[in-house]
């Protein structure tokens, strides 16, 4: 897989409105190439492709509170998998990709659980994607044609160590970092085009990733333009499934609120906003 392709999706999300197919016709090109890199059948249907990613962009049109939910792991395995036994390929796949496909799916199951029982919910629907750069994809769409479809908040779940900049769990960590402030500053700012429309209510980002309090850190003091919304965070290692699957942590991450929470394996997750 080649670099033009992320470059593609880091334009189509920070550039001018493009035609609608553009945007379906990229996300079935990085899905598909994930799926050839990682050895992913499914995602290697184009069929399964186009129709899933063609019900992302419905469901942008359809509701007006979403909220985006994005497994994050690499494009391309960081690794030469060919020169691995079958063992040690499976487990890599499944360390670095399935888990954090299988949390970000767990998550979507358990915040179908929550509606209708927690006392208010801050969203419509969840919109989960098949791998980080499907999200900015769709958020470049979401921006020039459903602008008025409101980013409740953005769950990342994946590796922490793939945004840290000190990190080499990717051949360019620098990426995912610089992805996800984008992705976060398209939803809250009027930088990108179109120029000056922007979503005036507040922005979530929850961070299911180990050590997010890092994330957060080196996050912030760069973008002074998300100055105003909201992080949930740790202090520690989290299991990703696990916290996804815990209907009391979920239910704590709908809406910030002055006490911490401690998950059962001892990990203190906060709530924080970011200061101008």
């Amino acid at each position: 897989m080649s670099q033009s392709l992320e470059s593609k999706v880091d334009m189509i999300l920070m550039g001018d409105k493009q035609p609608k197919e553009n945007y379906l016709k990229l996300m079935v090109e990085v899905i598909t190439a994930v799926g050839k890199a990682w050895g992913n059948p499914n995602f290697q249907d184009k069929q399964w492709a186009h129709d899933s990613s063609a019900h992302l962009l419905d469901m942008l049109s359809t509701y007006k509170r979403v909220a985006y939910v994005a497994p994050t792991y690499g494009m391309r395995p960081a690794k030469d998998m060919s020169k691995m036994s079958a063992k040690e390929r499976e487990e890599y796949i499944v360390v670095n990709a399935q888990n954090p496909l299988m949390g970000a799916s767990g998550l979507c199951d358990t915040l179908g659980k929550l509606y209708g029982k927690a006392p208010t919910f801050p969203f419509d629907v969840t919109v989960m994607v098949s791998i980080f750069e499907m999200l900015a994809v769709l958020e470049g769409y979401r921006r020039h044609y459903c602008s008025t479809t409101v980013v409740d908040s953005v769950y990342f779940i994946g590796h922490g160590g793939a945004f840290l900049t000190n990190e080499q769990l990717l051949d360019n960590p620098t990426l995912p970092m610089e992805r996800a402030s984008t992705i976060l500053s398209s939803i809250k700012t009027g930088f990108y085009p179109p120029i000056g429309k922007a979503q005036q209510e507040d922005l979530k980002a929850i961070w299911i990733t180990c050590n997010s309090e890092d994330i957060v850190t080196e996050l912030l003091p760069q973008h002074s333009d998300l100055a105003g919304m909201y992080h949930l965070y740790s202090n520690g290692k989290v299991n990703n499934h696990e916290t996804a699957l815990d209907e009391a942590w979920v239910e704590f991450s709908l809406a910030p609120q002055a006490a911490g929470f401690k998950t059962p394996r001892g990990v203190d997750f906060k709530w924080m906003i970011a200061e101008v």
